[in-house]
């Protein structure tokens, strides 16, 4: 009886820490790109010859500030973005301060998820860098709101040859030196789960011993 009952018991463990839905929490990508375009100002850095290479993870269970519906709106992410770093040929910056990420449901005829950040590298011109993602989807058809959970794999958003771009850029106000171009791949590198789900199992694992512990010390009544 115990026998048949143990496993019973681990077999309804193992079926609900495997159907109860898991949050990813940390979610990272790498990400490549062409250099398309540099500004005069940066070309004794830059050139078109290199390319992009980077990565960023974000925490999906950040809290964001929703403009207009979740069906036609825009969430903004403040706290989300927990590294970002941007290569081109010897040049590396990574994530610094003022860091947003976008997710945007229908609007102006597409879907998108923008990152941003003031970047920590080597200033140019006296000007530290900028840096910026854009995933852009013209169908309308990769989301349906604008939650960090229901992204989906950016892997499968339009690259290559746009519309999904990057910028790199130096100096304040409108029109500062940039370098940008595609974005041309994005990897899903690792999704860390949330504790909750290992909980759930663990305190399901400690029930079966406690009365498995009882059974030992001479109760005759059924696990």
């Amino acid at each position: 009886m115990i026998r048949l009952r143990s496993a019973a018991f681990f077999s309804l463990a193992f079926a609900l820490l495997t159907t109860v839905p898991v949050q990813a929490g940390l979610i990272t990508y790498t990400f490549t790109g062409s250099v398309l375009s540099v500004d005069p100002a940066l070309a004794g850095t830059f050139n078109t010859s290199q390319t992009l290479t980077g990565t960023f993870t974000y925490d999906d269970s950040a809290a964001g500030t929703l403009t207009g519906t979740q069906s036609s709106g825009v969430s903004s992410y403040f706290t989300a973005l927990t590294a970002f770093v941007m290569t081109v040929g010897p040049y590396t910056a990574t994530l610094g301060s003022l860091q947003r990420l976008n997710v945007g449901n229908n609007i102006s005829s597409e879907d998108f998820v923008g990152l941003s950040s003031g970047m920590s590298g080597p200033s140019i011109g006296g000007n530290p860098p900028v840096g910026s993602l854009l995933f852009d989807d013209p169908t309308e058809l990769l989301l349906s709101d604008t939650l960090l959970t229901d992204i989906g794999n950016l892997g499968s958003w339009p690259l290559s040859t746009g519309p999904s771009v990057w910028q790199l850029s130096f100096g304040p106000g409108a029109g500062p030196p940039e370098l940008s171009g595609w974005l041309t791949s994005a990897t899903l590198s690792s999704a860390t789960p949330e504790p909750s789900t290992f909980v759930l199992f663990s305190a399901a694992l400690a029930v079966f011993a406690r009365r498995m512990a009882r059974r030992s010390k001479g109760y005759s009544r059924d696990v």
